[in-house]
């Protein structure tokens, strides 16, 4: 987590601004220091160390907290290399091991350092290294309260290469769990239900109410907002969309939000050559509160969304919240939020002509699904509620 350093964790952003409403102190601990540091709203403020900071004093206090959760760190090693069979050849996986430890321990370092009050309820955005150091404090001290949300990338083990370092003990030792979808809940439950103890939750993220787009009846625009992760697999939308377009002899506008241009022409210039009606409007990296406004100005048709895999798609959300119908692979909690009446499902491994017939039968009903997409974001993604309730279960800890 790098919030509040960088652009990046918008989501993130919105729900502490939202908790310091609420009359939270928050104190963020950011693994990651890069980056300008954005405003923090009244109540929040970032973790300092406080010691001397001298390479001899910062050495001599890493050994101590070493040697404090020594025999903890040490357990968790031989207990996860014994589990998960772990070859001492596999190197990677030994590496991504001593990364975790490393990571851990300047978190544990940070914690020593710091004279926090023993009532804090620890709370980790992503379930990464730093919810295992939590991990480590709260099985030295059982009294600590500590808490985990869990997204798409740090839940489905088949995103990592099939590993997670000390995932067991993670969700063991922690207070609660907050998955962002039934979908992430059950995955859990079927994983490790063994050692949850009825302590998972299901706690949704959410988008602020937007103006409903009115689409350019001129044009055929569709779009799409994400990284170029391989996991968002924008070839596909691009090969997709351009088969439609060729297939049916039109001009077709393809909006994305995510990317850089110049690294997009490159890495994808040879799909362009080849679709000469589908035409590219890459909009770059934005902050997501202006993602929106993009959607307003260009006044697209559809949103498409075609990842591997996904948590809950923030983008999907952001899309229902301007009445966009949505068509979107079949993957993770997605379709916690995308049914037949906003859109539709295609499988993991569709076809072009799945795609193309989805977007023809959007196009040609797209008032009654613009309509219904408003509501799914109002009885499913507000910000606000959602928040609010999240909120309600943290004042259970």
């Amino acid at each position: 987590m790098s919030y509040p350093y960088g652009s990046g964790e918008q989501f993130l952003a919105n729900e502490i601004e939202f908790l310091s409403k609420e009359g939270m102190d928050i104190i963020i601990y950011p693994s990651t220091r890069k980056g300008r540091a954005r405003n923090l709203p009244d109540g929040v403020k970032v973790a300092k160390f406080k010691k001397n900071t001298s390479w001899y004093i910062l050495g001599l206090n890493t050994i101590q907290v070493f040697r404090k959760y020594f025999s903890i760190l040490i357990w968790d090693f031989f207990s996860t290399v014994r589990d998960e069979k772990i070859h001492i050849l596999k190197y990677s996986r030994f590496t991504y091991i001593l990364n975790y430890w490393v990571r851990s321990l300047k978190f544990l370092f940070w914690y020593e350092d710091c004279d926090l009050d023993k009532n804090c309820l620890y709370y980790t955005y992503w379930m990464n290294s730093e919810s295992y150091a939590v991990s480590i404090l709260k099985r030295y001290d059982e009294q600590l309260v500590s808490i985990s949300r869990v997204h798409g990338g740090d839940l489905y083990i088949e995103r990592n290469s099939g590993f997670l370092p000390f995932r067991k003990v993670v969700l063991k030792s922690l207070s609660g769990i907050h998955t962002i979808s039934n979908h992430g809940r059950k995955y859990l439950l079927d994983s490790y239900g063994y050692v949850l103890n009825n302590k998972i939750h299901v706690s949704r993220l959410g988008v602020s109410r937007s103006l409903k787009v009115t689409p350019n009846d001129n044009s055929m625009i569709i779009s799409s907002c994400s990284s170029d992760d391989p996991v968002k697999r924008l070839p596909l939308i691009l090969q997709s969309l351009g088969e439609f377009s060729e297939n049916n002899n039109i001009i077709v506008i393809w909006l994305h939000i995510g990317v850089n241009k110049i690294d997009f022409e490159r890495k994808y210039s040879s799909y362009l050559d080849r679709y000469p009606n589908l035409k590219c409007k890459i909009v770059g990296v934005i902050p997501n509160t202006q993602v929106v406004s993009i959607y307003q100005k260009y006044k697209p048709s559809l949103f498409l969304n075609v990842s591997e895999s996904e948590g809950v798609p923030v983008s999907i959300m952001e899309a229902l919240s301007c009445g966009l119908p949505i068509i979107a692979t079949n993957v993770g909690g997605t379709s916690e939020i995308v049914d037949s009446h906003v859109g539709l499902l295609v499988d993991k491994n569709f076809s072009f002509d799945d795609i193309s017939n989805a977007i023809n039968k959007l196009i040609g009903n797209r008032k009654q699904y613009s309509k219904m997409a408003f509501r799914k974001w109002r009885d499913v993604c507000d910000k606000e509620k959602n928040f609010l309730e999240f909120y309600s279960q943290l004042k259970e800890y």
